[in-house]
């Protein structure tokens, strides 16, 4: 968005269908390449557009047609996380103290 002029996108901004499709096409990726079971996406884009979850799983599941079904795709394989804003900083927080031991 940066990039594009736009520092902060707003839920009207007109290059979130780019940001859709790239996202779709990373988990297509992942989904094929690794059987990912399941992906969180969250932080500042989410909170920019609380819709594209649903979005980029409809993008998902139309660029799998004949790879993968949608039977086989969990529904809840794309979610925001249970955190919220706060998976990033408890996440890195969590690793350290598994780093440490405790």
């Amino acid at each position: 968005a940066a990039r594009a002029g736009t520092p902060r996108p707003n839920a009207e901004w007109e290059g979130w269908q780019t940001v859709e499709h790239a996202l779709a096409m990373l988990l297509h990726n992942l989904l094929l390449g690794l059987q990912t079971r399941r992906v969180l996406i969250g932080g500042g884009v989410l909170e920019a557009r609380p819709a594209l979850i649903d979005a980029v799983s409809r993008r998902l599941r139309d660029s799998l047609s004949g790879y993968y079904t949608a039977a086989d795709l969990d529904p809840g394989f794309l979610l925001p996380p249970a955190l919220g804003p706060r998976a990033g900083p408890l996440g890195a927080l969590a690793l350290g103290f598994s780093a440490l031991g405790e």
